[in-house]
C-alpha cells in the first residue's frame, strides 16, 4: 500500500502533467498504463482509480500506473499513439477508438446509479432555478455549456434528445465546452451561461459545495450503454485475462464503491455499435 506522502507525490506528478503537458511519472519495465477519461478534477479521478491500481497491481506483480489525460483530446492521443494498455472511457469514444485504434471492451461497467436509470446512463440539461427557461424549446439561441462534444453524457445523449424533438443542438444553440463535469455545473451556477449539459450523476458531485435548490434539471436525456474499460490487441492474452477475472470478482467491494461502480460485467455482442455511426 503507498504511504500518504507517496500518493500525494503521484499526484504532483499527475497535476504537473495536466498542466505542463509533461509527464514526470517514472515507469518500470513492468508498468501497465490504464488512462481513465477525465470527467472530473485530477484529485476526485485519483481518489476513485488510484485504489483500483493498487489493488491489481498487488493481484498481478504488474506495477499499474492510473494516467489522467488534460482532457477528452489528449485521451484521445494517448490511446491512438498506443501510450496505454488499457483505458476507460464512455461508450461515445469507445466506438470513436475502434473505428482505427486495435482496441476491445474486455468489460462493460455498470455504474451506480444513484438518480439514473438503470441499464445504462444518460445526460441531463438542467438551469439555474431562477433562470426563466421552463422547456427545451426555450433553449434555441441560448448560451449552453457542455463537457465536451465527445462527452456522452455531457453532450451527446442531450444532441440525441434534441434531434428528436427536432432541435440541432451545433445549430440552435451557442455550445461552449467547459472540458469538465464540475466546470459546467459551476459556470450555470455563477450565471456564466443559461443551461448546461452534464451526466445525471454529476450533479451530486457538488452538492456539498453549492446549494442544489438552485440547480433545476428541465430533461432527462437519451439512455445510452455504460463504459467500456478496455484493452489493446497487443496486450499479453493473459495479462488480459487475469485483469478480466480480477475486475469481475470485485462485485460490492468498496474498490468500487470507490470508484462509484456497482459492478463489472462481460460486454454484449453489437452492444456500441449503434455509437459508431454518430
Amino acid at each position: 500500500m503507498r504511504s500518504a506522502a507517496a500518493r500525494v507525490m503521484l499526484l504532483a506528478r499527475v497535476m504537473i502533467r495536466n498542466v505542463t503537458g509533461e509527464d514526470h511519472v517514472e515507469y518500470g519495465p513492468k508498468t501497465v498504463k490504464v488512462a481513465v477519461l477525465p470527467l472530473y478534477s485530477p484529485i476526485t479521478m485519483y481518489e476513485r482509480y488510484d485504489p483500483l491500481m493498487r489493488y491489481l497491481s498487488r493481484e498481478t506483480g504488474h506495477e499499474f500506473k492510473l494516467v489522467i489525460p488534460r482532457d477528452f483530446e489528449d485521451f484521445m492521443s494517448l490511446v491512438q499513439k498506443g501510450a496505454v494498455q488499457f483505458s476507460y472511457q464512455n461508450p461515445y469514444i469507445y466506438a470513436l477508438l475502434t473505428k482505427d485504434v486495435p482496441v476491445r471492451a474486455l468489460l462493460t461497467t455498470i455504474s451506480e446509479r444513484d438518480e439514473e436509470a438503470a441499464d445504462g446512463f444518460r445526460g441531463v440539461i438542467f438551469t439555474r432555478d431562477d433562470s426563466p427557461i421552463r422547456n427545451i424549446a426555450q433553449l434555441k439561441g441560448k448560451r449552453v455549456l457542455v463537457v465536451s462534444r465527445k462527452s456522452a453524457g455531457g453532450f451527446l445523449s442531450q444532441r440525441l434528445f434534441l434531434e428528436r424533438a427536432g432541435i440541432d443542438a451545433e445549430r440552435d444553440l451557442t455550445l461552449v465546452e467547459g472540458k469538465r463535469h464540475e466546470s459546467v455545473i459551476l459556470g450555470v451556477y455563477r450565471g456564466e451561461a443559461a443551461a448546461g449539459f452534464v451526466r445525471e450523476s454529476a450533479l451530486l458531485e457538488l452538492k456539498d459545495e453549492i446549494d442544489m435548490k438552485r440547480i433545476r434539471v428541465i430533461a432527462r436525456a437519451t439512455l445510452l450503454p455504460d463504459w467500456p474499460f478496455a484493452v489493446r490487441g497487443n496486450v499479453d492474452p493473459a495479462l488480459a485475462d487475469s485483469v478480466k477475472r480480477l475486475l469481475l470478482g470485485l462485485g460490492g467491494n468498496e474498490l468500487l464503491r470507490a470508484a462509484k461502480i456497482e459492478r463489472f460485467r462481460l460486454p454484449q455482442t453489437g452492444e456500441f455499435d449503434s455509437l459508431e455511426k454518430r
